[in-house]
């Protein structure tokens, strides 16, 4: 015959089962982050802070640089305006880097980042010719090939990336596509962002909004 303690003890066995069943449903809905960052060109001075910041941050080799900014003169008015584009590796979703890898070594993560395995990595090279952004690089110091990571250990301890916190004038925003908020959310909610080269249809998660052209008065 069951004592009063057996059935106290199933008693709260049960509450317990009921309290936690919900709760892991939930969780299990709750989907994975989809990371993006989002770069405004009219706010871009071209000061290469980020640049500097992610040299320091990943330790990149001297002359690889997994963010750049580059120069462009925009000669579509009346005069020539010079532009500033940051790049970076796009962390496609349609990524060609990552089938023509021999080795494995590139793999895309649930939260959308296109990663690389350095212990399988042999610098074979075929990721870094299928990149049509031209954003891998083989390190000379280790013969790995490398290339920007939305610096992901940052991510894992709430920070946001070492370019974004160094931009001086908020030319870059991050953040979770799937929960959105501040500055990101509010250039989602406005729209006109477009990715780098469109017509590739790689579906990247660096998106720009394009700066507009003050004209003379």
């Amino acid at each position: 015959m069951p004592t009063r303690r057996m059935v106290l003890r199933q008693g709260l066995g049960a509450c317990l089962v009921a309290a936690v069943l919900p709760a892991t449903g939930l969780a299990a809905e709750v989907p994975p982050p989809d990371y993006a960052m989002i770069i405004d060109l009219g706010r871009c001075n071209g000061c290469l802070a980020c640049v500097v910041a992610c040299q320091e941050h990943n330790d990149a080799m001297p002359g690889g640089f997994p963010t750049k900014v580059e120069e462009t003169e925009d000669t579509s008015g009346p005069f020539a305006v010079l532009r500033f584009l940051p790049t970076l590796c796009n962390q496609c979703r349609e990524a060609p880097c990552l089938p023509v890898c021999p080795n494995g070594a590139v793999r895309r993560e649930a939260d959308g980042i296109v990663v690389t395995d350095h212990k399988r990595c042999t610098g074979a090279g075929a990721c870094v010719t299928a990149c049509p952004y031209g954003r891998r690089f083989i390190d000379s110091r280790t013969g790995k090939v490398d290339k920007c990571d939305f610096c992901r250990e940052r991510l894992a301890k709430g920070l946001v990336p070492a370019c974004v916190e160094a931009c001086p004038t908020g030319a870059r925003s991050f953040g979770d596509r799937n929960n959105p908020a501040g500055l990101f959310a509010d250039h989602l909610a406005a729209g006109g962002l477009q990715p780098e080269r469109p017509e590739l249809g790689l579906e990247g998660a660096v998106l720009y909004r394009p700066a507009k052209r003050k004209e003379a008065s």
